[in-house]
């Protein structure tokens, strides 16, 4: 099938987006990083500017990369399968550990396949699921619609300072029971707690543990 050639806008938005995706960096930190505008790395990322050169070498020292990996066109690999992509939009914070007051903040998008059927992300902190391979820096993928299921691991927000915490959720009574995967923490009972989505994955930018 005929796949029409790329701009390099576009071969820059998508080298660009994959980097931050694999460094697990938002597009707002990168701006702050480099000292250019929100704006103006979302119009990088949407393939509607490029960068200028000092801003491409402060972006490559930046993600640790080379100009390589921002400027060519990996789609024209041999053999190479690139599955679809959709943004999803990250929220804020999310702790798994003893409790945050809930950081609702636009932090950018993070691409992800297809098959991830997520309505927004949230980033984690704390160890307290860290039995289920959910660690402190991950990005925590919630899906706002659910059939809930006891034991399924939910973002649950509640207390008067809306803490919010992703935790193993049980119903319990008329409250809820949520259970940590860290046997240093204690499991917390709260009866004003609302779920505000399940966890249908989960991205670490560490290769290794």
């Amino acid at each position: 099938m005929y796949k029409p050639e790329k701009n390099q806008n576009e071969v820059f938005a998508e080298n660009l987006i994959e980097l931050l995706a694999k460094r697990g960096i938002s597009q707002n930190q990168l701006a702050q990083k480099i000292g250019v505008s929100a704006m103006a790395v979302g119009k990088w990322a949407r393939a509607i500017s490029t960068p200028r050169n000092d801003k491409i070498d402060l972006i490559c020292k930046t993600l640790n990369c080379q100009r390589s990996d921002l400027m060519t066109d990996k789609s024209s690999a041999p053999n190479l399968s690139i599955p679809a992509a959709h943004p999803v939009p990250i929220l804020g914070i999310v702790c798994a550990g003893d409790g945050k007051i809930a950081e609702q903040n636009f932090d950018g998008y993070f691409f992800v396949d297809n098959s991830i059927r997520a309505d927004y992300c949230l980033r984690v902190e704390g160890d307290s699921m860290k039995d289920v391979n959910i660690f402190h820096g991950d990005i925590a993928f919630i899906r706002k619609s659910y059939d809930f299921l006891n034991g399924g691991i939910y973002a649950v927000v509640f207390g008067d300072d809306r803490n919010a915490v992703l935790k193993k959720v049980y119903h319990q009574g008329d409250g809820l029971l949520l259970m940590p995967c860290n046997q240093k923490y204690d499991p917390i009972y709260v009866d004003d707690a609302v779920i505000v989505g399940e966890c249908v994955g989960v991205y670490s930018p560490r290769t290794n543990r």
